[in-house]
């Protein structure tokens, strides 16, 4: 019988096996819901971990923003945007400049009392592509982490080591993670020492998934969002809530934020199609199974789901008193 390593349920926990679908890797992996607080787990945790994180494939090591010179004229331009959509400088410049542009990341950075000068840390930042994003829209204070990266990267006030989160000492105004920490072991432990690092009166983001999910209970362990073995715990806003009561933090806002992969990868994977796969949709939609219709209006019925809380991605915003 399975006990919840987050609430300490052992009655009516569900077990059901999954495959690797992203690259197709051989094996099958045992997890369990929990019948109280709805969290998903693995079993037990393969001991070759890393091998499922190949750097030369997986989505989070492509870096694509790394090349940054921050006094060139199109970053200039993109310090205007910042101003106007992140910190309400309104003036006709950044109103004119920021027509038609869209940053997913400026929604979540809106929402926290950070500046361009504030110490910013992101946890499980693979490459760093975001931190990259962000030093060219004019924030100077950017560390990453990420245990399975090959190497240190340190380029123009962007710092990321080959750490753990156990092995950071220092202190950030604002902490993100931006889906990893469904890959984390131990949740709780790591939750407290995100406190820890963490300024008072300061944020904490956690973007992952979630199994409050309309597409986890229409495609079961096709689910892309399983992403067997690499995520360790799918959470439920219920654990999430636990967690981080435990922990000390308050919850300050839940947003959710499903896409629509959640359900062209699902079909995918269904169809034995793997993420990596020339007619993936990722890879090459013209060669995909899905027609720009079912595209819309996968996207269409995302909006609905998120708005119901059932979109299966969501944002935690955790505050240190």
């Amino acid at each position: 019988m399975q006990q919840c390593k987050i609430c300490g349920n052992k009655e009516n926990n569900n077990t059901f096996l999954v495959h690797e679908h992203m690259f197709g890797l051989k094996g099958e992996f045992e997890y369990f819901e929990c019948g109280n607080c709805h969290c998903i787990q693995l079993i037990n945790i393969p001991s070759n971990l890393a091998d499922y994180y190949p750097s030369s494939h997986y989505y989070s090591f492509n870096l694509k923003e790394n090349l940054i010179n921050p006094g060139s004229l199109a970053n200039a331009i993109r310090k205007i945007q910042s101003d106007h959509l992140i910190f309400k400088k309104r003036n006709l410049a950044g109103f004119i400049l920021s027509i038609g542009t869209v940053h997913p990341y400026f929604n979540w950075l809106k929402k926290v009392p950070i500046d361009y000068h504030s110490s910013i840390l992101d946890v499980g930042c693979g490459g760093g592509d975001l931190l990259f994003r962000m030093r060219r829209h004019g924030f100077e204070n950017l560390t990453g982490i990420d245990p399975f990266i090959e190497k240190d990267i340190h380029v123009n006030r962007v710092n990321i080591y080959k750490k753990e989160i156990f092995d950071v000492q220092e202190t950030f105004d604002f902490i993100m993670l931006n889906h990893s920490y469904e890959h984390m072991d131990q949740p709780l432990l790591v939750l407290k020492k995100l406190y820890g690092l963490l300024k008072p009166k300061s944020y904490l983001l956690i973007r992952i998934p979630i199994s409050n999910s309309y597409c986890w209970q229409q495609y079961g362990t096709y689910w892309a969002a399983l992403d067997a073995p690499r995520h360790l715990y799918i959470h439920s806003e219920q654990s999430m809530k636990i967690l981080s009561e435990k922990a000390g933090f308050e919850i300050k806002d839940i947003i959710h934020d499903g896409t629509a992969f959640q359900f062209w990868a699902s079909e995918q994977y269904k169809r034995g199609i793997r993420l990596v796969d020339d007619n993936s949709y990722q890879v090459n939609k013209r060669k995909s199974i899905f027609s720009k219709r079912q595209i819309r209006k996968y996207k269409r019925t995302m909006q609905k789901l998120n708005s119901m809380h059932l979109g299966g991605k969501a944002q935690f915003y955790l505050y240190k008193k």
